[in-house]
């Protein structure tokens, strides 16, 4: 989709030791990487340093897994590194993407093509903000708070009723 709108692509993780993931990384991904020239590049298992300096200077995370995943700790990350994830409606995604706040929400590659052919609005700060009021650990430790609150209610109120 990067290659399409003309966009530089960086391509950073890990290829698992499966067979099943280094064909695949083999027949898929370096065939396109190799398209795309000096458009495109590829970071084998980036350092802690290296993944941050590559989310905090990316315009925006591309995230077109079509795997309904269960989370997305790399989207947080770029948002608290001020980058916008663009990615698919679906899975864990628009939960962890607010549209148009931390990133784009998009159902088919041609709507996200199209629109990193445009300029992203979304602003570092506002990705950061997001970041900083719904993924951070205090946040995260509040909410739970709640959630047990809850429960814990819910089961004193159950054995009132049954004693």
């Amino acid at each position: 989709m990067a290659h399409e709108a003309g966009k530089q692509i960086i391509i950073a993780g890990q290829i698992y030791p499966f067979i099943y993931h280094q064909k695949y990384f083999a027949r898929e991904i370096i065939p396109r990487l190799k398209r795309a020239g000096a458009n495109a590049r590829f970071v084998n298992s980036p350092s802690f340093r290296e993944k941050l300096d590559l989310l905090r200077n990316a315009r925006a995370l591309l995230l077109t897994s079509l795997v309904d995943e269960t989370s997305s700790m790399v989207t947080m990350e770029a948002s608290a590194c001020g980058t916008p994830t663009y990615g698919f409606r679906r899975g864990a995604l628009p939960e962890v993407i607010a549209d148009g706040v931390n990133g784009r929400l998009f159902s088919t590659a041609q709507e996200l093509s199209e629109a990193l052919r445009q300029n992203i609005e979304i602003t570092p700060e506002r990705c950061r903000q997001h970041a900083e009021q719904n993924f951070s650990a205090r946040g995260m430790a509040a909410r739970y708070e709640v959630i047990y609150a809850k429960v814990a209610q819910a089961g004193m109120t159950a054995m009132r009723s049954a004693g």
